[in-house]
Parts: C-alpha cells; structure tokens; sequence
C-alpha cells in the first residue's frame, strides 16, 4: 500500500466502525424496535448521532488525497473491479448458503453493482472521482479568498438551507447521500489541504467538534419535544432531518474530527503497522459486511434488536463486541481478496486496456471537438 498519512488512515479505520455501528442501530432493527422515551431510547439515538459524521470523514479522506493526485483510468477499473467481485462473489454465496433461487434482475444487480446503485456509496464516489480533474482545475486556478467563498457558499446552498428548510426538495434532492453533497465535502478538505492542515489551537477544535457532535442528538430531540407540544404529524415526520450526512451540524462535526485526526503524530512504529494492516481493508469491509445480500442474513441472523430486552450496559458491551467482530472478520476476508485482486491489477493486460480506453476517450474528444 502506498504509505500515507498515519493519522488519515486511523480516522479511515475509526470511520468504517462508526459506520457499522449506524448499520447495527438501523439494519439490524434496534432503533425501530426501542422503546420510545426510554434510557435505551435515547442512548441508541445519541450513539447514532455521534457515528454520523462517518461518510463525510471517508468523502473528506478522499478530497483531501485526490486534490493532489491525476486521474487515472486504471485507478477507476481496479476501484470497480474490487466492487464487481465482492458483489458477483457475495451474490453466489448467499444464494447457495440461504438456499434462494437465482434471479436474473438480482443477477444483473450484482453483475453491474455501480449502476444498479448495489453500494450507494460507491456510486456516488464513481461520480465524484470522474468529476475530479475537473475540480483540481477549478480548485487549483482559484485564490485562498475565492476558494473559502465557495466553500460558504456551497455549504449554504447544500447544509445550512436544506436543515432549516428541510421540507424543501429543491436544493436538498439527493441530500447527503447526492453526488452534489460528494463535491461540496471534496472542496472543502481541498481547502484543508491547501491552506489548514496544521491547527494552531487544537483545544479549540476539540470544544467545536464535541458542541457540534452533541448538537445532532440534542436537535433531533428538541425538534421531536417541539413536534410531540404542537402535535404536528408534519414535523413528527421530519424529526430526523438532524441525522443526514449535509444536515448543519453533522457537517461541521465531520470537519472538527478531519481537522482533530490531521494534528494527531503517531510515532509509535507498531502502531502504524497495525494501521497500515487495517486501513488497507476497510473499503472491503464496507462492501461485505454492508453487500445487500450479506445484509440480509447479517442481520437477520444476529437479530441485534432482541438485545434490547436486557440492561443498557450489557446492550451496549453486546453491541461492542458484534461491532468490532464484524469489522475483524470482515477486514481479515478483505486482506485475503486484495492479496489475490493485486496480482490482476499488476497484470499487463489491464495497463493495455487501460491506454486502449485513454486512446479512445482522446481520440473521441478530439473528433467531437474539430
């Protein structure tokens, strides 16, 4: 792997456990079973809260590394070839192991897992990378001054209007989960990279992170108070709309944490081994553990919402535990099949189709161009 910045791949790794821990709380049912008002109930949602600065941080990791780096095709087809063969390989399996018939539309959903939106994360990101070059060009021909206007500018228009106006679809279609929210959250760890990467008052951040990291529970809380006084179905619908990737605060809590990762030092040697195993496999653990069919039986299997009916801190040791288990078995599965996919992706025959494609798309643009 190519070595990094130690402190990004921690908070690459501490992300994806976030991650799963959302999966945990909303796939595997608990926060739909909990008991609304209870000591549960509110720890549950707090806990969701706290994890869901996690897809900004993976979308800021990637801004921050792909404002210095160039397209390449290759790069995309080793991206969608480790996709294709989790989805195809996990499809296979699950159907034998449940006993499923084999069905051509979820067959044609594995084959083509990027347009099928299999992994919705990676489809934006596929929309993202494409529209990378064309970023750094704009990004890069910018001043420090017009570069942080755009950032205010984007955030209004995609955070801050879309979270008090949440029953607009105008400017909040795709929400956090649009390739839009994908290039705003590109711009700003850009910015980060350019101008911010070293914080002075690191205190500072600290309190902003954990004001804005507690905000998100408290605002989905005070809303639903709100809601519940007024009796309004029309808010009592919209009471989550704190817990969305582009939602005000998350956004700023996801960039504290960015910022709060950027200025850790790990010296320690065996420390960074360990980080360099696991952040290597964290994209894998996201396409296993998280693969539409996988989830199914994951989830139906451990029937994590049953833990409810025990004491909140055994819940939460049992919660933990399945949380890390998941991410372990996971990444030890991922190690396996990225030993085996990088053996294809050195083979010659994908740099020459690699320079095919190139040829082409120049070739193609050229001809369109005269």
């Amino acid at each position: 792997m190519k070595v990094r910045e130690r402190n990004i791949e921690l908070l690459r790794i501490f992300a994806m456990i976030m991650i799963i821990s959302l999966h945990f709380l909303g796939h595997g049912g608990v926060l739909v079973n909990v008991s609304p008002y209870s000591i549960q109930y509110y720890v549950c949602w707090i806990l969701e809260g706290l994890c869901f600065i996690s897809v900004n941080c993976y979308v800021l990791i990637s801004g921050y590394f792909l404002i210095d780096s160039k397209f390449k095709i290759k790069k995309l087809l080793i991206l969608l070839g480790q996709v294709f063969f989790f989805s195809i390989s996990l499809y296979l399996i699950t159907s034998l192991l449940s006993g499923t018939p084999f069905s051509k539309v979820t067959l044609l959903k594995a084959v083509f897992p990027t347009n099928s939106n299999v992994y919705w994360f990676v489809t934006m990101y596929v929309g993202m990378y494409i529209l990378s070059p064309f970023i750094n060009t704009l990004l890069k021909n910018l001043t420090q001054k017009q570069h942080f206007l755009l950032i205010c500018v984007s955030v209004t228009l995609f955070s801050i209007l879309p979270t008090l106006f949440f029953y607009s679809t105008g400017l909040n279609f795709g929400g956090g989960n649009g390739v839009v929210w994908f290039i705003v959250l590109y711009i700003v760890a850009a910015y980060i990279k350019k101008y911010k990467r070293v914080i002075k008052n690191v205190h500072k951040v600290v309190l902003l992170y954990g004001i804005c990291a507690v905000m998100v529970p408290i605002s989905f809380f005070g809303l639903d108070f709100i809601a519940n006084k007024l009796n309004s179905e029309f808010l009592l619908q919209h009471v989550q709309v704190m817990y969305s990737y582009n939602s005000i605060f998350v956004f700023f809590a996801s960039v504290f944490a960015f910022l709060l990762f950027l200025n850790i030092k790990i010296k320690s040697k065996f420390c960074n081994k360990i980080i360099d195993i696991f952040s290597a496999t964290t994209f894998g653990v996201y396409l296993i553990h998280d693969n539409p069919f996988v989830r199914s039986l994951l989830w139906g299997h451990l029937k994590v919402y049953t833990y409810l009916g025990i004491s909140t801190p055994i819940f939460l040791i049992r919660m933990l535990f399945i949380i890390f288990a998941i991410f372990v078995v996971c990444s030890f599965i991922s190690g396996l099949v990225n030993k085996f996919l990088s053996y294809i992706n050195t083979m010659e025959f994908l740099d020459r189709l690699s320079l095919f494609l190139e040829k082409k798309a120049d070739a193609f643009l050229t001809s369109f161009i005269k």
